[in-house]
């Protein structure tokens, strides 16, 4: 699971670093729904000039 969260962190880096090639004069910004614990958050809060994410489980909003 560990090396598949790894994978999924280089593919959100690659998508958004070539989004900022594409449009160098735009801002960034991710939408996740369905964040869970929001850990992708943490590893991609710098390349990004935004992040919303929507929790969809209320077992895992009161678990917060």
């Amino acid at each position: 699971m560990y090396e598949l969260f790894g994978e999924q962190v280089k593919l959100f880096k690659k998508l958004i670093q070539d989004s900022k090639k594409t449009n160098a004069n735009r801002n960034c910004a991710v939408v996740e729904v369905g964040m869970g614990t929001s850990e992708l958050f943490s590893k991609i809060l710098d390349d990004v000039d935004m992040l919303c994410g929507v929790e969809l489980s209320q077992k895992f909003i009161n678990t917060s």
